[in-house]
């Protein structure tokens, strides 16, 4: 019989080395492990090469900001209508303090495919006529098509060691899945050599197996799971709860300085130093209004 992968927030992020690749699910301000990353945070894991599978947020910039991250590949990162760019990514790489890794959706695809192949790299048209080959040597290169002459990028095997993962349902073995499309998920796992899945809730396995189709994590890939209830909180989940508009915006205005970012951190991060923690120093009355649209966006 196949075994549990259930375990805590901090047994599963602490399975994440320094210096490991990690990449990054959810799309934007949905979707995304913010409880594992607050965790990464709280044990300060350093030198990640983080990936983001999809345009990401405030999810990728609190890893950038508590100086988790030495390297970013990435397409978009911002708070939406929030802020156009992630405030500490912005200042981090004008300052040069981070590698930035700047592709398009399409060569991240790319790399993600190559990783899933066990390819070294891929060829794609994606990212023609920009200068991505110029600032990322060492993921983009320019070639040649041997059969017609065309000219196509070769994006190097993106293969993350680890893909986090947030998920709305999820059995104890980690089949995950979504109540909306999983976007860049399922190919995130499949291109990673192994999982973290947190999830709002752990449903028994005949209850997965009736959707089968809408799981996009493979278990033998699974290296730990964890029933987490508001674990995209300050960020929402589809089917669950929107987004908290006025924690994102908190955030965002704090992040533009070194100093804010460090208050926002010993408020939320490692001021409550459990998840539990966390959710009652937000308050449930918040957490429950995000359940309808009046909690989505407040000034």
């Amino acid at each position: 019989m196949a075994r549990s992968r259930l375990t805590s927030l901090t047994e599963a992020a602490n399975l994440i080395p320094d210096g490991a690749m990690v990449g990054v699910g959810g799309l934007m301000l949905y979707n995304k492990p913010m409880a594992l990353i607050r965790e990464l945070v709280q044990l300060q894991i350093r030198d990640l090469t983080v990936l983001c599978a999809a345009p990401s947020t405030i999810d990728v910039d609190q890893l950038i900001g508590a100086g988790c991250a030495s390297t970013v590949i990435l397409q978009s990162l911002t708070a939406e209508r929030v802020g156009p760019v992630a405030p500490r990514f912005r200042a981090l790489a004008q300052e040069g303090r981070i590698k930035v890794v700047d592709c398009d959706q399409g060569m991240i695809n790319a790399g993600m495919r190559a990783g899933r192949f066990g390819l070294p790299s891929l060829p794609t048209v994606a990212g023609l006529g920009g200068d991505y080959a110029d600032v990322a040597p060492d993921w983009v290169k320019r070639i040649e098509d041997p059969f017609t002459g065309r000219p196509l990028h070769a994006i190097r095997a993106m293969r993350p060691d680890y893909a986090i993962v947030h998920a709305a349902v999820a059995d104890e073995l980690g089949h995950a899945q979504q109540l909306a499309s999983p976007v860049s998920d399922e190919l995130l796992c499949a291109a990673a050599d192994r999982i973290i899945v947190t999830a709002e809730q752990i449903v028994p396995r005949q209850a997965i197996q009736q959707s089968r189709a809408q799981t996009f994590t493979w278990a033998y890939k699974v290296a730990a799971v964890v029933e987490a209830p508001y674990g995209a909180h300050p960020l929402g989940v589809h089917g669950r709860y929107h987004w908290d508009g006025r924690h994102v915006k908190d955030y965002v205005e704090l992040a533009r300085t070194e100093g804010g970012f460090d208050k926002y951190v010993a408020k939320y991060i490692s001021g409550p130093d459990t998840f539990p923690a966390y959710l009652d120093h937000v308050g449930w009355d918040r957490l429950l209004g995000l359940r309808s649209r009046a909690g989505l966006f407040e000034e």
